[in-house]
């Protein structure tokens, strides 16, 4: 895999698995009492996934976390310093603290000691107004957190909206035009038409990776995604219900779903375990997407497959992605710059409207 996706874990989540593990006679995870808890990254995982992403801001107050959490030794785990969070909750941290609790339970670490932005009117149920700081303040931050760090081996972006295509391709292929050819992070970015333009960018870039928490919509919603179209999803539950007449069979055969032919289950139930088995499904429907474009790319060498797999699952807004990874094609060839000054002429970031051009030719 060149590509790699990195679930971030809901930190509600976390106090149930540490209740499991200290206390295993009093699993109460649904059908799987006593067997299974409601991670992919323990050794009562129901399915594993070699990645997990945390927060030192929600998660550093776990001293010892993989052992607390159960994380098994093969299992990366990818701790995020925390600073947006810290900024928007108008809090304090000890970067060197942080960096000490990193080097002991992560294998991968991000250092932003200080963002480049400034909030202001933060308060308890508000995180204020963030306003991005000008190129001397910018500086300055960076400076301090490249102070308190060793040397980088990788770099990270976070530009939003996080679900602009050409805009994920623009800050990735940036950092490709400075000679970073490994090692590129996009924080929260998993959109399922941005997917398809990571993959193709990982030809180019060894080990770009992606992260976020949108799988756990499951328990935030119960909202369930179609593992073969993950563009279509349908509500359980009472609360969001989707108003079209409901699934009466599941018929997806992913570790989670074998186990279920009904899903009453996940419609009637109050409890919260339902909604976290959603979330475990969606996690792998994403998954299984991220694995097969890179595999068709990466390994069968099949743009056609390649073309066709991102139209099944991404519909008309596949011509997002492919106007994104012609982009990207543009600036292999003609050099960032040149490629910039043609798409970036007729785009608007905010209303995602961008000049029509001749779609991948594949």
């Amino acid at each position: 895999m060149r590509s790699i996706y990195v679930p971030a874990l809901l930190t509600g989540i976390e106090n149930p698995i540490k209740q499991i593990i200290k206390h295993p006679e009093t699993n109460k995870f649904g059908y799987y009492k006593g067997v299974h808890d409601p991670s992919w990254f323990t050794d009562r995982a129901i399915f594993t996934h070699p990645h997990i992403l945390v927060s030192h801001y929600y998660s550093g107050k776990i001293p010892d976390y993989r052992k607390v959490l159960g994380i098994q030794d093969d299992i990366q785990l990818w701790a995020d310093s925390g600073g947006y969070s810290a900024l928007t909750q108008n809090a304090k941290i000890d970067p060197v603290k942080v960096l000490k609790w990193q080097e002991k339970n992560s294998n991968i670490a991000f250092s932003l000691d200080l963002p480049p932005a400034e909030s202001t009117g933060v308060t308890r149920c508000s995180p204020g107004k963030v306003v991005y700081l000008n190129k001397d303040k910018f500086e300055k931050h960076a400076e301090i957190s490249r102070e308190n760090n060793i040397n980088f081996e990788g770099y990270a972006t976070g530009a939003k909206p996080a679900s602009n295509t050409l805009l994920q391709a623009m800050c990735t292929m940036f950092l490709y035009s400075k000679g970073v050819r490994e090692r590129i992070h996009l924080l929260g970015v998993s959109g399922i038409t941005v997917i398809p333009v990571l993959v193709w960018m990982s030809q180019y870039i060894d080990k770009i990776s992606f992260d976020s928490t949108s799988y756990g919509y499951g328990s935030r919603t119960r909202a369930y995604v179609y593992p073969d179209r993950i563009r279509y999803y349908t509500h359980f539950g009472r609360k969001y219900a989707t108003k079209k007449k409901q699934m009466e069979k599941i018929y997806c055969n992913c570790p989670i779903c074998i186990d279920f032919d009904d899903p009453s289950y996940f419609i009637e139930s109050d409890i919260t375990w339902p909604g976290m088995l959603l979330s475990l499904h969606n996690l792998w429907a994403v998954k299984q997407y991220v694995e097969e474009l890179d595999r068709t790319l990466n390994e069968e060498k099949d743009k056609e497959k390649f073309r066709k797999l991102v139209i099944q699952h991404t519909g008309r807004a596949a011509d997002n992605a492919f106007h994104a990874i012609n982009f990207v094609e543009d600036v292999i060839k003609y050099g960032y710059d040149k490629a910039y000054d043609v798409y970036f002429m007729h785009h608007d970031l905010n209303n995602k409207k961008f000049k029509s051009r001749s779609l991948l030719n594949v």
